[in-house]
């Protein structure tokens, strides 16, 4: 799509609009992977796998959506920072949805599983911190656990992973994306 083609908002108004798109997209792919996986029996590969398939699938939506919006406002130029702004903004989304999937599966599809997870990180934790007080490492084991469950802190904590990663492929997508605006 050209520039000449494309009619609507401009900038501003569509960047949340194109970045939540973008994101819904990306969201529900991978966290319709993510329960996939679950079902396909990767064991402790899962991780690995489903980790490969998030940031290619990032890498590609970032490229795909980006491009798109590099090609609609290069009259007005899209610089590094519009292309990395969008993309962490398209991150946000689709982290938010990574998130609310992840905890749909750690409370409804694979509790069991989840909890003998977070078991074994508590006592992975608890080697770690033997030279901590014990009171101290008590009390920061209980928070985690309580922390594990609680669906706030399992969508922020995707939504960071999210932004991790768009950051990691952002730079080099906007470092390739970014154009100038078009002498009139």
């Amino acid at each position: 799509m050209t520039e000449e083609e494309y009619v609507g908002p401009g900038p501003a108004k569509s960047f949340w609009g194109d970045a939540a798109r973008a994101g819904g997209v990306l969201g529900l792919v991978i966290a319709a992977f993510a329960f996939a996986v679950q079902y396909m029996g990767f064991g402790e590969r899962s991780d690995g796998v489903a980790g490969m398939f998030n940031l290619a699938a990032a890498a590609i939506t970032i490229w795909v959506y980006g491009r798109q919006r590099a090609i609609r406002y290069a009259d007005r130029g899209f610089s590094f920072g519009n292309s990395l702004g969008y993309t962490l903004a398209m991150m946000l989304f689709a982290g938010f949805l990574f998130g609310v999937g992840q905890w749909v599966i750690f409370t409804w599809i694979i509790p069991e599983q989840y909890a003998l997870t977070v078991a074994q990180a508590v006592e992975k934790s608890r080697v770690l911190l033997e030279s901590f007080p014990t009171e101290q490492t008590d009390a920061a084991i209980a928070m985690a656990k309580k922390l594990s469950t609680n669906p706030l802190y399992i969508i922020f904590t995707y939504m960071i992973y999210m932004e991790v990663n768009g950051l990691l492929v952002g730079v080099l997508a906007a470092l390739l994306l970014r154009t100038e605006a078009r002498k009139q």
